[in-house]
């Protein structure tokens, strides 16, 4: 099978499982285990297809059984876990990813227990390593160094055996659980193998690494480890949402809810997500608004630093002065910097689509380099660190740089001539003071401040590698469609608080996730009656999705709470006219100029939707006073000259068409100019109109209107026989 076959056959099962369709979902698992020959496979099915004939006979029966739920969760689980397998079986063979390549090399390569092993290998280089720091480092400076890239090394080893081994052992899981309680190994160290485990995690299911990131999150007492340990827990939970979790896995995870820290931390790592997945919103606003605009103030800028207004060692002063300043506000760029500043303060990532292009350097080649912690003494940047001297010291603290781009910042810095460096560092300086000072964490602050951050840096390293690693193809992107940790089965019971729930789903509405802000305020409506406002952002929210008789009982229950809100009066004629229930629309349009009896907008679409129920008379007042209430306002010509066209007030619609066609003509107004000149009886202009249409539009659009058009043709007096002669007239060269 090729890999696309395989994906679509793993697909294809798994959803028949997600249905609980478990008698199909056998059969196809037994095809293909016998075409493949994977008799282990087989073996496993066998039992569990004979535990579920046992259980359907005991049903068909009548048996009264209270563990059947029990069982039959684990016959799901099990089924879900045979799969897993067979497609690991199939891909291993054919698959050209580089998880199954390094599998294969390891699989050629045997190691008897290789995390066991690798593990006490790199122990045994740290150990070597801190003998050399007894001994002045100009003595041993090049032993130290490689003795530093073989700790490296096998730390990336350590790594890649956790990612890739498909379930882990007793023995590694044993070895792992130890190496994460051991105060021999640095935090940097049990960082990255937890990021193996999660990314090892995301891969296949394994109750083995879920349990290793359970201990690491309840056990540990380093706020880094312990939001690493969360964010990989999380994932799992969300990529297998549809999994029943082993009894041992559930029992572990109500274990850790009953953690004094457990609850707040789920509200912070619930919010962070959501805030992450919004990272490509950011990204569009500096990409399609903030820069262009800071490219038109190019030239302006650049005529000024020739003149010696600016310094460019000295940007920073651009704000200073008022004249400069003035630049800024005249094209809005201090209002959109203003927001993205306001966005970073709340933790938005607004760094990506700076370090986006800086993840090009060999570097990040390797996958365990995404995830490494940064550190100022690791061979690939310690030359670099030292020779930036206290900027490389500012970079290592800087609390609003995500270890990733903490790399990437010196690889850049590396590259670029002295003065651009200096200035670079400056600039850098005067924004890490400014964020220091406005975020107050020059002090390490609040636990929760701290697992916010945590948890927010992480998801930075995380995001990116998905994102923007080079084969990022590869993997199943944990954002690609959002996650939503309130739907997970396993954490329903976590999130029954009112206030938490309200706070998720307004930010989700905030930021513009309608499915997902509607799911919540829905859990949120079981658990407490809403106010109007919440109505209101329920009906927005359906309208949004284009749901349309959902917005409108949303919207009719605001109402009934409000009975004064001319927006919901508003929004409802909307829906209404949107279904094309015009006679609602009119009732709510007709209220809505009762509250706003001045509104232009408000009369002028009051007169479409009694154009639209033939009340051509009432649209015609309508749209004079439109042009009444402002008569600047062009809005009602269109609409008036068609009305009075169909009320065969022809010179009275020929003057408002003739306005048009000076201000500016569509296809549509020639067509309409063409018909008043017909009921006038000119049929040279009649026909240069319609040429005239046909130019702006075509031949063929021409056709259709015509057609669509020809009973008004007939109402305004034309001679049917004179229809088919004007087409052909307007039709010949």
């Amino acid at each position: 099978m090729t890999t696309i076959e395989i994906t679509n056959y793993k697909n294809r099962v798994a959803q028949l499982i997600d249905d609980r369709r478990l008698r199909q979902a056998i059969k196809e698992l037994k095809e293909k285990s016998q075409q493949q020959m994977a008799w282990e496979v087989g073996d496993r099915l066998e039992r569990i297809e004979q535990a579920y004939n046992y259980m359907l006979r005991y049903v068909a029966q009548g048996v009264n059984d209270p563990e059947r739920g029990e069982v039959y969760a684990g016959i799901v689980g099990d089924m879900y876990s045979i799969l897993d397998q067979l497609v690991h079986f199939m891909s291993t063979v054919v698959s050209p990813t580089q998880y199954y390549s390094i599998l294969r090399f390891y699989r050629r390569a045997p190691m008897v227990e290789r995390i066991t092993t690798l593990i006490k290998q790199y122990q045994q280089s740290q150990a070597d390593l801190s003998l050399y720091l007894l001994v002045p480092e100009n003595e041993v400076n090049t032993k130290q160094t490689e003795e530093r890239k073989r700790a490296e090394a096998l730390q990336k080893e350590v790594f890649e055996a956790v990612w890739v081994e498909p379930h882990l052992s007793n023995a590694d899981e044993e070895c792992l659980s130890v190496a994460l309680r051991s105060e021999e190994f640095s935090s940097e160290f049990k960082s990255h193998i937890l990021s193996a485990l999660t990314l090892g995690l995301m891969q296949t299911f394994d109750p083995a690494r879920m349990a290793l990131l359970m201990q690491a999150y309840s056990d540990g007492k380093n706020v880094k480890l312990r939001a690493i340990a969360m964010v990989g827990l999380l994932f799992g939970l969300w990529l297998y949402r549809n999994r029943p979790l082993p009894k041992k896995l559930k029992v572990r995870l109500d274990a850790i809810k009953d953690h004094d820290d457990w609850a707040s931390d789920l509200r912070t790592a619930c919010i962070e997500m959501i805030r992450t997945t919004d990272t490509e919103r950011i990204n569009k606003k500096i990409r399609d608004e903030v820069i262009p605009e800071m490219m038109n103030l190019r030239p302006e800028i650049m005529d000024k630093i020739r003149g010696g207004e600016i310094n460019p060692q000295d940007m920073a002063s651009l704000d200073a002065n008022p004249e400069w300043q003035e630049m800024l506000d005249k094209n809005g760029l201090t209002d959109k910097l203003k927001e993205l500043t306001e966005m970073q303060m709340e933790g938005g990532d607004v760094m990506m689509s700076t370090f986006s292009h800086l993840k090009n350097f060999p570097f990040f080649s390797d996958i365990p380099n995404w995830f490494l912690p940064f550190s100022s003494s690791h061979t690939a940047v310690q030359a670099s660190a030292q020779k930036l001297g206290v900027v490389g010291d500012m970079i290592e603290n800087a609390h609003f740089l995500c270890d990733s781009d903490k790399y990437s910042f010196i690889f850049a810095l590396d590259m670029v001539p002295q003065q651009q460096r200096d200035m670079m560092t400056s600039q850098f300086k005067a924004q890490s003071d400014g964020i220091y000072q406005q975020m107050g964490e020059r002090q390490e602050g609040t636990r929760p401040d701290a697992m916010k951050r945590a948890i927010n840096s992480y998801l930075q390293n995380v995001y990116r590698f998905f994102k923007l690693y080079r084969r990022k193809d590869e993997f199943v992107d944990p954002f690609g469609k959002g996650i939503n940790l309130i739907s997970i089965p396993a954490l329903a019971n976590d999130f029954d608080d009112a206030d938490l729930l309200e706070m998720v789903a307004e930010f989700y509405f905030k930021l513009g996730y309608m499915g997902d802000a509607l799911a919540v305020f829905e859990k949120l409506e079981k658990i407490m009656p809403g106010d109007s406002a919440r109505y209101q952002k329920m009906g927005y929210a359906y309208e949004n999705l284009k749901d349309w008789a959902n917005a409108i009982k949303k919207y009719q229950v605001a109402e009934l709470l409000d009975t004064d809100s001319t927006w919901t009066t508003r929004r409802l004629a909307a829906c209404y006219r949107a279904v094309g229930d015009n006679e609602n629309a009119l009732k709510y349009y007709r209220q809505l100029q009762s509250k706003l009896p001045d509104d232009l907008n408000t009369a002028l679409v009051l007169g479409y939707v009694m154009l639209e129920l033939n009340r051509i008379d009432e649209a015609v007042q309508q749209f004079y006073k439109v042009e009444f209430l402002d008569e600047k306002s062009t809005k009602a010509w269109r609409p008036l000259a068609w009305t009075l066209f169909l009320q065969g007030k022809y010179d009275e619609a020929n003057s408002y068409y003739n306005k048009i066609i000076q201000s500016g003509a569509t296809a549509t107004d020639y067509l309409n100019m063409g018909h008043v000149a017909m009921a006038l009886g000119d049929l040279r202009d009649a026909i240069n109109f319609y040429k005239l249409s046909i130019d702006a539009s075509s031949a063929e659009a021409f056709g259709k209107e015509m057609v669509k058009d020809r009973h008004h043709l007939l109402e305004a007096g034309v001679d049917p026989m004179l229809l088919p002669i004007i087409l052909d007239a307007v039709s010949s060269d």
